[in-house]
């Protein structure tokens, strides 16, 4: 049963991953190509900072010989170098990674994210690992290790991943890709409960998330599609910070989150009206 909605390309691989309530989530797995793409992106900008890190260095030292002070002791210099080196190409990503979810700015911009292999969302211990082995992988062995394993593995995985747990997938959705337009509308006798709910705290993925299931609930074996929805819900008041009352069913708090996302993203912007002055001449 897949969660995420709409069959990738025929030519994509696409990941079963399941969760730790046993819930199979279905994604499209990044390609070798984006993958390249994005890491040379990340590249090019931790390459950059780099460049500014060497520079700021060598007019310190310009200054500090300048103003009779010396260059200081050379193996502490060398050290504060190899340490600044190391929390740019190491530290950043990994910053990237933890605070953006599973994004640096290269995969960001490819649509690309990193996730566990249950479908969760990576937490620094992943990123670290990752990381690690990115200065293995891309910076003494050329990225050729990252490329054959990702050619090799199953889930289009680099050892970072391996090591990690993680793999990257596809987090934008093509258009056509995605099922047709549906317009939710809260029910009638669940008006006063929607009125409780703020949904400013969910974003695209959350709706995605909620719309793929209440699409697809008819197609699940009714202790599935109660399990699924109680996960689904879950996650979903989680985020709006909801505590939903007791006997409340999962699949009536979703439904009101859907439409209350549809009425918000689709709201017209209120303008303000020109100030007329009374006294300006006509």
């Amino acid at each position: 049963m897949s969660l995420l909605p709409g069959p990738a390309h025929a030519t994509r691989r696409r990941a079963a991953l399941v969760t730790p309530e046993a819930v199979t989530i279905d994604l499209p797995l990044a390609d070798l190509g984006s993958r390249t793409l994005a890491i040379l992106v990340d590249l090019i900008i931790l390459f950059a900072l780099q460049y500014a890190v060497v520079v700021a260095a060598v007019l310190a030292v310009g200054v500090g010989f300048g103003l009779g002070l010396g260059g200081g002791p050379g193996w502490l210099a060398i050290v504060a170098f190899l340490l600044l080196n190391f929390a740019i190409l190491w530290g950043v990503p990994v910053a990237c990674e933890v605070l953006l979810h599973g994004r640096t700015p290269g995969k960001a911009l490819l649509g690309l994210r990193v996730v566990t292999v249950d479908g969760g969302t990576v937490r620094f211990r992943h990123a670290s690992i990752r990381w690690l082995l990115a200065l293995v992988d891309f910076y003494l062995l050329l990225g050729i290790p990252a490329i054959v394993t990702s050619l090799v593995t199953a889930r289009n995985q680099r050892l970072g991943d391996l090591a990690a747990g993680t793999v990257v997938i596809r987090d934008r959705v093509r258009r056509g890709v995605v099922d047709q337009p549906v317009a939710w509308q809260v029910p009638p006798a669940l008006v006063g409960y929607a009125r409780t709910l703020d949904v400013s705290g969910l974003d695209g993925e959350d709706y995605t998330l909620v719309r793929s299931f209440l699409l697809r609930s008819g197609s699940f074996a009714a202790d599935q599609r109660q399990r699924i929805a109680e996960e689904v819900a879950t996650t979903i008041a989680a985020r709006m910070r909801h505590r939903p009352p007791p006997g409340t069913h999962p699949e009536a708090l979703l439904v009101c989150a859907a439409a209350l996302v549809q009425q918000r993203d689709t709201a017209p912007v209120p303008t303000v009206p020109d100030i007329v002055d009374p006294f300006a001449p006509a």
